[in-house]
């Protein structure tokens, strides 16, 4: 029975000492990492003589930006090795409406369904769905898009491309948002 405890208590005192100096911080660590996503403009469309007119045209998908994702420029990854990821997943797209002008009253109700994919642009692979949101809710000038839980660490290099795909109809005019990706990296 006392060789059990001690070998309980040095046990406990190895992890200790190792996590001390930081060893198992470098064999097993899980972080999170948000990226900011610049202010992207979904254009309106102006041309119609009303806004009720618009509801009879589809939100063409260039019209709303892709982004860019660089994951060594983020500050939390500073010292690290991303050669050792095990998994990376997006946990949720935060989308903000800013810089709306006075008298307006801009959202996102122009959306019915959001769907985001990340690709790599240095491989054949096919683009990977990360998120979705389907239906996107009404009056809402910030909407959380969840993560689908995939695995997207080989698609993970220097940088990858994030591609928004929507479903809905223009706005009646030009709307800007702002967002942030959230992401868990898991190392071993």
């Amino acid at each position: 029975m006392f060789r059990r405890i001690a070998s309980a208590i040095g046990l406990v005192v190895v992890l200790s000492l190792i996590a001390s100096c930081g060893g198992l911080r470098d064999v097993f660590e899980s972080t999170d990492v948000d990226v900011d996503i610049d202010r992207q403009t979904v254009p309106g469309f102006t041309p119609l003589p009303s806004c009720d007119a618009v509801s009879e045209l589809l939100l063409e998908n260039e019209s709303i930006g892709a982004f860019t994702i660089n994951f060594r420029q983020e500050d939390e990854l500073e010292g690290m090795d991303l050669s050792r990821l095990d998994h990376v997943t997006l946990d949720r797209i935060r989308l903000r409406v800013v810089d709306v002008p006075a008298g307006d009253q801009d959202d996102f109700d122009f959306v019915d369904s959001i769907r985001i994919f990340a690709d790599d642009p240095g491989d054949d692979r096919p683009e990977v769905l990360v998120a979705e949101l389907d239906p996107v809710p009404e009056n809402q000038t910030e909407i959380v898009i969840p993560g689908t839980g995939v695995d997207i660490k080989d698609i993970v290099s220097d940088n990858f491309i994030a591609r928004i795909e929507a479903d809905g109809r223009p706005p009646c005019d030009d709307v800007h948002f702002r967002g942030v990706a959230e992401f868990q990296l898991d190392f071993f």
